[in-house]
């Protein structure tokens, strides 16, 4: 018995996903490099429409990352609340954006809804389409961590439903380098699971919206260093087609 129970016991493993929204062209400009220096992979989840436009990296900077080792995953054409939309136009949004990525030699596994919305027939979209997970961005505890959230830290390893993957929320330009670690270290605490982090822009001065969804580079590499000094204590980085596809008896 005490055998049967131990190899059906969840290993109390950290494993933190870097997942980057919308292809932002500061991802290939600062994170590339920073990811590179750490030995780290992430998870870049972009709207194939919006490639090459303004402040958006390019395909050759797509498939470089991709040629890395990075994951390129699906965040439809265009970004629309896809939950707003009609059926087909929906699965057009969705299909075709991961046709496009297809196209460039790019095999994407994983989706991730814009905005956070989906629903059930969203989801049901999303799988026929091709894809084996689709993220959300909200869902688990937020980051600052309010007093009465008693939302759970983490999701399950794998998830118990990978197309409904919840993220804490939300990574603003106000988002310390201390809340990022808090957060981690709470999570192993409390004996491990996934986070899945959700970047956007990587700039020290993005503009626009304040707070907006950014992070500075330096925030970012101090987090990442942080990151890999917890190698020792079971917390590690993967994407998330890695974690995804993890099984354990």
């Amino acid at each position: 018995m005490r055998g049967l129970l131990a190899r059906r016991r969840r290993p109390t493993q950290t494993i933190v996903s870097l997942t980057f929204d919308d292809g932002w062209s500061g991802q290939y400009e600062h994170a590339r490099p920073l990811l590179a220096a750490h030995e780290m992979r992430a998870t870049l989840f972009v709207n194939s429409n919006l490639v090459g436009t303004a402040d958006r990296m390019t395909w050759d900077e797509l498939e470089t990352m991709a040629a890395e080792d990075h994951e390129i995953g699906g965040h439809s054409l265009d970004h629309p609340d896809l939950t707003s939309l009609e059926h087909d136009e929906a699965q057009r949004q969705v299909c075709e954006d991961r046709n496009a990525l297809v196209a460039r030699g790019i095999r994407p596994q994983s989706f991730a809804y814009p905005g956070g919305a989906y629903d059930a027939a969203t989801a049901a979209i999303v799988a026929r389409c091709g894809y084996t997970s689709a993220r959300a961005a909200w869902g688990l505890r937020k980051l600052e961590q309010p007093h009465g959230d008693r939302r759970p830290l983490t999701e399950r390893i794998p998830p118990s439903n990978a197309y409904a993957i919840l993220t804490p929320c939300c990574l603003w330009s106000t988002t310390t380098l201390g809340t990022l670690r808090q957060y981690v270290q709470a999570a192993e605490r409390q004996g491990g699971g996934w986070v899945p982090l959700v970047f956007h822009r990587v700039c020290d001065d993005c503009g626009g919206e304040t707070p907006a969804p950014s992070i500075t580079p330096s925030t970012f590499s101090a987090f990442l260093g942080w990151l890999a000094s917890r190698a020792s204590t079971g917390t590690v980085v993967e994407t998330v087609a890695d974690v995804v596809s993890r099984r354990f008896p």
